[in-house]
């Protein structure tokens, strides 16, 4: 059982959302009075109160709190005028555990966002960082809740997830997997360990795409070894901890550096070198990684 505790202008999605998946769960407002009784996992989604000490320690596997921000940087609820202020432009969103104290717990994940530029207002970063909060709660409340592997064949886990280690997800070629991406041609992939890729992307690896470790692909993305539009094929090599983000889209016979970053919405049709930062329509070089 998962209890979560959020605004009521956002129920609407996380009900769907659970339901569709078979999560079990009670979600309630800050007008409602919850009844004293045990769960599983506590989230907190954009709650604004704080979690009393007593809640905090009913769950078995924690309290989770969803912040619209990158943790440890920018903790708080002025978290959108700092980095307006600050002409940010790496961004992100985090889920992490809860304590006694406001953003101070262990940070589960940090989903990175590559802003095109500084943002203007509030509601133009928030708008952002909404959007992306969400995606980061659907694939991390999966993995809290699954009693089996992230995607290992015969691989089952009954503990506590935070312990779980990184499996290789079960692919099978044109179908969706449990985390809603689709590879066709699988036997054409070469990966390594701890990769993400996020919900709703496609990877066509007709002439061969590999993804090293700790690649991570955001959602919405399409990678293909094949153009069927200009008929232009060859392998995608995706090089050791880089980053792409949402709703990019990378041609084939591309290769993108170690720990590079492409930011969001953007065309790779070239080779990235590494440690840089790429972003655009076609993707250009923007500045160099800070190391």
């Amino acid at each position: 059982m998962i209890r979560i505790y959020t605004k009521t202008r956002h129920i609407s999605k996380i009900k769907i959302f659970l339901d569709s998946s078979d999560i079990e769960n009670e979600i309630y407002t800050i007008d409602d009075n919850p009844p004293d009784t045990p769960f599983d996992i506590g989230v907190s989604y954009c709650y604004p109160r704080k979690i009393s000490e007593s809640l905090l320690s009913i769950p078995k596997n924690g309290f989770v709190n969803y912040h619209p921000a990158p943790l440890p940087k920018y903790p708080g609820i002025t978290e959108l005028d700092d980095a307006i202020k600050n002409r940010e432009m790496q961004w992100g969103v985090t889920a992490h555990y809860m304590d006694k104290n406001y953003d101070t717990g262990q940070i589960i994940r940090v989903k990175e966002i590559i802003l095109h530029e500084p943002p203007t207002s509030p509601q133009e970063l928030g708008a952002i960082s909404h959007y992306f909060l969400f995606q980061l709660f659907k694939e991390t409340i999966i993995a809290m809740t699954e009693k089996h592997s992230l995607g290992g064949e015969g691989f089952w886990y009954d503990g506590d997830w935070r312990k779980m280690p990184w499996v290789k997800p079960q692919i099978v070629d044109g179908k969706l997997t449990r985390f809603n991406y689709v590879i066709q041609y699988p036997e054409n992939l070469k990966t390594g360990n701890n990769f993400d890729i996020g919900s709703f992307t496609y990877i066509n690896c007709k002439f061969g795409v590999e993804i090293k470790d700790d690649v991570q692909i955001g959602s919405h993305c399409s990678i293909y070894s094949h153009s069927t539009i200009d008929q232009k094929k060859g392998t995608v090599l995706l090089k050791k901890n880089c980053k792409i983000g949402t709703h990019c889209t990378v041609m084939p016979n591309v290769t993108i550096g170690e720990n590079s970053v492409i930011g969001a919405y953007s065309f790779v049709n070239k080779d990235v070198p590494d440690n840089e930062i790429w972003t655009g329509t076609p993707a250009s070089f923007k500045s160099k990684v800070d190391k």
